[in-house]
């Protein structure tokens, strides 16, 4: 057991055996603390675990730029985790932080070239349970998709399919090995793993405030993910493709993908729309597209939004018959009948997912998306229109509020499901099953 020494700053710390000021703190990692050397021998069997990883991480330094922030990298190759400075740009209006990933969690040599690499995964930390305690900010972790693919989770016909990338040989996060190494089931994390931290969190995909991580939070994470112990359960949700990948990759508008169900997004509120028809969803970009397709050549691309996304824009109308308050709007909260200046068309792709965490399929998307902007949205203008002519003219045809929100209901939808999939040509489109029958 490495000795204890007096730590300089004992006030501010916390026993991470029974939450008493931490006195102590240990000589091996320098980071985890004790009120007494009784507590750092209970606390010994479980924190031995964790003491060669927290022991390589130095304390944050400021990033040499304005606009960078200190992040944790649990790089594969390294048996500890270290710091890195992300980028980061505040966008007004709204007030909201839009961080750069850059390659940082890239493995191959074209996710390198291109600086960046789509991160569909995270989670969040805002308490150490093991510790029982709350943290003053918010621990955003981004993982690969193929974090944790390994031979059990392939069948044999997903091999040649699927393994020809290059991916297939990933290797396995050393960093995050040392810590997690415990008895039981645990997770085998494959490929880079990133954090930064939030400040002002809400529980979205667009965080407010930008913070340092410091060198302790690797220990927070550590402990967060050694308590995802049980087997990983999978649910199948929709990437909503961005223009340049369907004009130019040659991608669907709607494919499935497959998230574990301990994903961040599913703690995101739903669309006000969605949750009228009681099919609620929350949308979230996918880190890294939009800065992937900034990079491109602007000149090949000037006429052509590439990385807009107006399907996922009209995810976001607000419905709500209070919601026209111009202070919130311009706050990026939600106004009658547009989305959320936080969700213009410059979006790049994203993920759509149900709350209830029940399957989501391709074509229901296509059909919410539809339902939004074709048969909505025209009801939406036809009523601002109205008030508009009505304050000019009290003779003006007046529409209520009540108006649109009678055609945004279950039976509403359902009947626009129905013939949304009679007008389409694929077979299998034709037969699919409602949503609300998942």
């Amino acid at each position: 057991m490495a000795n204890s020494n007096i730590s300089g700053d004992s006030t501010a710390a916390v026993c991470e055996q029974c939450n008493k000021h931490g006195l102590f703190r240990c000589a091996g990692c320098r980071h985890s603390r004790y009120c007494s050397k009784d507590c750092q021998k209970k606390a010994w069997p479980d924190h031995k675990k964790v003491c060669k990883t927290l022991r390589g991480i130095k304390e944050a330094t400021s990033g040499p730029f304005a606009n960078q922030t200190a992040a944790i990298l649990f790089h594969e190759d390294h048996h500890a985790p270290v710091h890195v400075h992300l980028r980061h740009t505040i966008v007004r209006p709204p007030s909201y932080a839009k961080i750069d990933l850059g390659s940082s969690i890239a493995i191959t040599e074209e996710e390198e070239q291109r600086c960046g690499c789509f991160a569909p995964g995270w989670f969040d930390v805002t308490r150490d349970s093991a510790y029982d305690v709350d943290l003053d900010h918010t621990i955003r972790v981004h993982y690969r998709d193929d974090f944790g693919l390994d031979d059990k989770d392939w069948s044999d016909e997903d091999e040649d399919e699927d393994w020809e990338d290059g991916k297939d040989d990933m290797a396995v996060n050393k960093a995050l090995l040392t810590g997690l190494d415990m008895p039981g089931y645990t997770h085998t994390w494959k490929g880079p793993v990133i954090a930064y931290g939030i400040k002002d969190f809400h529980p979205d995909s667009t965080p407010k405030t930008i913070v340092d991580l410091e060198a302790d939070d690797a220990r927070h994470i550590i402990n967060f993910m050694r308590k995802l112990r049980d087997p990983i359960e999978m649910v199948e949700c929709v990437r909503l493709n961005c223009d340049g990948e369907v004009e130019v990759n040659g991608r669907p508008r709607c494919e499935t993908i497959t998230l574990p169900k301990f994903h961040a997004i599913f703690q995101q509120n739903a669309t006000p729309i969605s949750t009228r028809i009681e099919i609620p969803i929350a949308v979230a970009r996918i880190p890294g597209s939009m800065e992937i397709w900034e990079s491109k050549d602007p000149a090949r691309y000037r006429n052509f939004g590439i990385n807009h996304n107006e399907a996922a824009v009209f995810l976001h109308l607000g419905c709500g018959e209070d919601d026209f308050d111009g202070s919130n709007f311009l706050s990026g909260g939600y106004a009658w009948g547009v989305a959320p200046l936080t969700w213009d068309y410059r979006q790049g792709s994203c993920i759509v997912v149900r709350k209830d965490k029940k399957a989501l399929h391709p074509d229901h998307v296509a059909a919410l998306t539809e339902y939004c902007y074709d048969y909505l949205k025209p009801f939406f203008q036809a009523q601002i229109e109205s008030v508009s002519f009505h304050d000019k003219d009290a003779q003006a045809s007046f529409l209520s509020k009540q108006h649109v929100l009678d055609e945004i209901t279950k039976d509403k939808f359902d009947e626009f499901f129905q013939a949304w999939k009679a007008r389409q040509t694929h077979p299998e489109t034709r037969q699919r099953i409602s949503p609300y029958d998942v």
